[in-house]
């Protein structure tokens, strides 16, 4: 009986492990690519918005800028910041202003775009297709950091001030 459980436990580990290879197509070989956010100081007063691609850097238009967040899908990296001017996407390198101070996170579903930031009155925002919409409406500032859209529900985390002073972090969820 050991002898059978433990053939049976050998089976179930290699099915396991052989079910785990390659991601796909049946191919051991793929590596995925990793993309990381950011920006580079050029001068003491300058710094421009970019972005690195498996540690290779892309820098972006529209110099003195910061980039937040990125998104990879349908073939085009999206990558959201601001410049000293205001909130923007970079869709493919290409910089689309966006109407407001900062755009902090990103996601794609399909073909649409979220948007995840501040408006032009400090308080949290977020963008679907360009199209701001303002999601706080309280009486002192509010951020909106981080963007999610699960079963057609759009979830934002970030933080708001109820008093001016103290802020606490905050969840935003728009049906």
């Amino acid at each position: 009986m050991k002898r059978f459980t433990l053939a049976a436990v050998m089976c179930v580990i290699c099915v396991a492990l052989t079910a785990c290879g390659g991601g796909g197509g049946g191919s051991d070989d793929y590596t995925p690519s990793v993309y990381v956010a950011g920006a580079v100081k050029l001068t003491s007063a300058v710094k421009n918005a970019c972005y690195w691609k498996d540690g290779v850097r892309t820098d972006l238009p529209g110099s003195d800028g910061n980039a937040y967040g990125i998104a990879v899908a349908n073939g085009h990296v999206y990558v959201v910041g601001n410049t000293t001017s205001n909130a923007c996407v970079w869709v493919d390198g290409v910089k689309e202003d966006l109407d407001g101070d900062y755009a902090w996170g990103i996601k794609i579903v399909g073909n649409t775009v979220y948007i995840s930031g501040t408006n032009n009155d400090s308080k949290a925002c977020i963008w679907i297709d360009g199209i701001k919409y303002d999601i706080d409406s309280s009486t002192y500032s509010s951020s909106a950091n981080n963007i999610n859209v699960v079963n057609d529900t759009i979830y934002v985390t970030g933080d708001r001030s109820d008093d001016g002073s103290i802020y606490k972090a905050t969840l935003w969820s728009k049906a």
